[in-house]
């Protein structure tokens, strides 16, 4: 967990910079060719009150770019500089993130963990290969 990265039981809290074409989440810079990983049962606050964010407000979607909202599993929300993105316990579909109005900056995103499994490889982010623990 990054420094800036709060956990608890209202979620993790990231701070978003931007640079450039590029998003850095709690200062680490993040690759769009490698696939965001997420957990399952988890609430992300990607806070972006920081002025390097103001053309490039994250959002997430599904793989056919449709964008989630407070209605879909999971759920996104916007309030103010904050982005909340929720994760439901159980569900294992992945992804795309990324700015919401410059489809370049977008990546992938999976489910890295649910109780009890690892993701051993990821080819694409509509199918993982998992140990299960039993």
């Amino acid at each position: 967990n990054g420094k800036n990265e709060k956990n608890g039981k209202n979620g993790k809290t990231i701070n978003v910079t931007v640079d450039g074409s590029d998003y850095y989440f709690n200062n680490k810079k993040q690759e769009y060719d490698k696939p965001l990983e997420l957990e399952g049962g988890e609430t992300y606050h990607y806070n972006q009150s920081d002025p390097s964010n103001s053309p490039h407000p994250i959002w997430f979607f599904t793989n056919s770019e449709t964008e989630l909202t407070k209605y879909t599993d999971p759920s996104v929300s916007r309030n103010g500089d904050i982005t909340t993105l929720t994760i439901p316990v159980g569900y294992t579909n992945g992804g795309k993130w990324g700015c919401k109005i410059h489809p370049s900056m977008r990546g992938n995103y999976v489910i890295k963990k649910e109780q009890g499994s690892e993701i051993v490889d990821t080819f694409d982010t509509n199918f993982l290969i998992m140990k299960i623990y039993f």
